[in-house]
């Protein structure tokens, strides 16, 4: 066991960190280890998950794409405007439908 430990030293050191983390996340918060907030945190990782699977599968075919992340950064301002119910930033197809 302490061979596995002295070869992976970095790795355990990263879940110890994570695991600490957790511990002063629990005793901090009562709300922190309920089902709600575990799948919370999971629903929002979704969108950036499927869209690392996306950027993964283009670059082991050879191609390289760097405007994912532009477009998410642009996608979420207009879609938080949308949201805010400002219009004037907003695609024209939805300006009319806001005012």
């Amino acid at each position: 066991m302490t061979a596995y430990i002295e070869e992976n030293r970095e790795l355990v050191t990263i879940y110890g960190i994570l695991l600490v983390i957790l511990v002063i996340s629990s005793t901090a918060s009562p709300t922190f280890r309920t089902s709600a907030n575990a799948f919370n945190v999971l629903r929002q990782a979704v969108a950036l998950g499927l869209v690392s699977l996306g950027q993964t599968y283009v670059i082991l075919a050879g191609g390289i794409d760097l405007s994912v992340g532009a477009t998410i950064s642009l996608v979420s301002v207009y879609t938080s405007g949308i949201m805010a119910g400002v219009s004037s930033g907003c695609f024209p197809l939805y300006s009319w439908y806001l005012e």
